[in-house]
C-alpha cells in the first residue's frame, strides 16, 4: 500500500490531501478475506486543530485536512507533520494486522489428480 499525499499553503491554511493507493496482490487478499479496517484518528492537536477522521483503509480512504495558520503558522505547521505522521501509524498498525492474520490463518491446500493421456 502506498499513501499517496498533497500539501499545499495558500494563504496562510496548510491543506493536505491523502488517498491509499497501490495495494499489493497479499493486502488486497487480506483485505477481501478479513474486511477493510476502518482508519479512525479523533485528535484536537495544539493550538486548536481538531481533527476527525472514520474511513476504510482501501475502498474509501480519501483525506483532506486543513490547518488555518492565520493566527499562529509554526502552531498549523506542527500541527500538520504531527498529523501526517499519526495518520501514516495508523494506517501502518491496521495493514500489518490484517497482513499478520493472512500469514497466521492456516489455509487447507486443496488436493486433487490430474489425468493426462498421452
Amino acid at each position: 500500500m502506498q499513501l499517496k499525499y498533497a500539501k499545499a499553503i495558500k494563504k496562510r491554511v496548510i491543506s493536505i490531501e491523502l488517498e491509499t493507493t497501490g495495494f499489493t496482490t497479499n493486502e488486497n487478499k487480506a483485505l477481501d478475506l478479513f474486511g477493510e479496517p476502518d482508519v479512525i484518528l479523533e485528535k484536537n492537536y495544539p493550538g486548536g486543530f481538531p481533527i476527525s477522521i472514520s474511513k476504510k483503509i482501501r475502498t474509501g480512504f480519501k483525506v483532506k485536512a486543513k490547518f488555518d495558520g492565520t493566527e499562529n503558522m509554526d502552531a498549523a505547521a506542527t500541527a500538520a507533520n504531527q498529523f501526517f505522521d499519526d495518520i501514516q501509524e495508523k494506517l501502518g498498525l491496521a495493514m500489518g494486522a490484517a497482513m499478520e492474520q493472512l500469514d497466521s490463518s492456516e489455509f487447507e491446500p486443496t488436493t486433487g489428480t490430474i489425468s493426462v493421456d498421452y
